[in-house]
């Protein structure tokens, strides 16, 4: 427990649970929680009629209640539900601590985070497992470690577990959260990536690491939910270099049929402030006022970058005699990461003015 504040009320918060066919490990996961007087709030995402008994029987469980999909939308989904049910319903609750149905998060654990989550109820609390773990699947363990890399170099933050399911989610992050469009594994990032955005403090408190063998209770499709999750990773870079490519292209042709370089400069940047505007506002969930501070800060942005490359290419054409397309495409590469340091970082400041 970090700081003083483990004295505080440590039982302030909402176990949340999305289950799909979820293993009998569930049964005693639940029943260990309301025994300790934690409340526990679990989403049947459309699981198969099989499973109906054991719903029921979680159901008559004191401080237990059942939300359910009537078909399987995912865990995203799952967890939206519930954390929209929550944020209703108890609105006293510091927030919610999120854990899986399958047995991988142990009952300590996830009253350990919920403590935290109590004495820091304005910081997202991770649940970090640790994947020298010998008994962690080979796929888990390399898909994190891409995972974990790969976040820290796009999003700019160190992250040792990225798809860590128990997490403390406090109440002032829900809103931001239920506006977030995925609704598979993806969501999991998505929320850290928003989080940070938000400004939102992410700890990493390390916890038990469990798993069976060969993580067979697993309903993580490796080819399918791995390009939903690195197309969330990579989504701001992809529309960077988007609309790099575009903003040459159209620069190109228009120098190609007579235009100065200036002109040239002005109608590239104009495409791409647009391109930028429609992926960020998707991005963002904005509503209508943040689209014109958007728009605004997106214009002032690309204006200060086109101008900058607009003076690295003149300066080469009348320097060193460099071709005009030629030093487009060098002045376009020397900005490319401060490009998307610049996006990156408008995207927080976006997030920051939503409430």
């Amino acid at each position: 427990m970090r700081g003083k504040e483990s004295n505080m009320q440590l039982r302030n918060f909402i176990v949340l649970i999305p289950a799909y066919n979820p293993p009998e490990e569930v049964i005693y996961l639940v029943s260990t929680l309301v025994a300790r007087d934690i409340p526990v709030v679990v989403v049947n995402d459309g699981s198969d009629i099989t499973y109906a008994e054991r719903f029921t029987f979680l159901a008559e469980f004191p401080k237990t209640s059942i939300l359910s999909h009537a078909v399987n939308i995912g865990k995203g989904a799952a967890l939206k539900y519930g954390l929209n049910y929550i944020y209703d319903t108890f609105p006293d609750a510091v927030g919610v601590v999120t854990a899986d149905a399958d047995g991988q998060h142990l009952p300590d654990d996830i009253e350990r985070i919920g403590q935290e989550l109590a004495a820091h109820p304005d910081e997202l609390i991770i649940g970090a497992r640790k994947f020298s773990h010998q008994n962690i699947p080979l796929r888990s363990k390399f898909g994190n470690i891409i995972t974990r890399y790969l976040f820290l170099l796009i999003i700019g933050v160190s992250m040792p577990d990225t798809q860590s399911g128990l997490r403390g989610v406090p109440r002032l992050l829900i809103q931001r959260l239920l506006r977030i469009k995925a609704i598979g594994y993806e969501f999991e990032l998505d929320t850290l990536i928003t989080a940070r955005n938000s400004r939102v403090h992410i700890a990493n408190i390390p916890i038990t690491t469990v798993y069976d063998r060969g993580n067979t209770t697993s309903h993580f499709n490796p080819l399918i939910d791995s390009m939903k999750i690195y197309f969330v990773l990579f989504r701001l870079l992809l529309t960077v270099l988007l609309a790099t490519v575009i903003d040459f292209a159209i620069f190109a042709f228009l120098v190609k049929i007579g235009n100065s370089m200036i002109v040239s400069q002005i109608c590239a940047r104009v495409v791409a402030l647009i391109i930028y505007y429609f992926a960020m506002n998707s991005m963002l969930y904005a509503s209508a006022l943040l689209n014109k501070k958007l728009l605004y800060k997106l214009t002032l942005l690309l204006c200060m970058s086109g101008f900058i490359a607009a003076v690295i290419i003149a300066i080469l054409a009348q320097r060193f005699n460099v071709d005009v397309l030629v030093g487009k495409i060098w002045a376009e590469t020397i900005l490319l990461f401060l490009n998307y340091i610049m996006i990156r970082e408008l995207a927080c400041i976006i997030h920051n003015d939503f409430e």
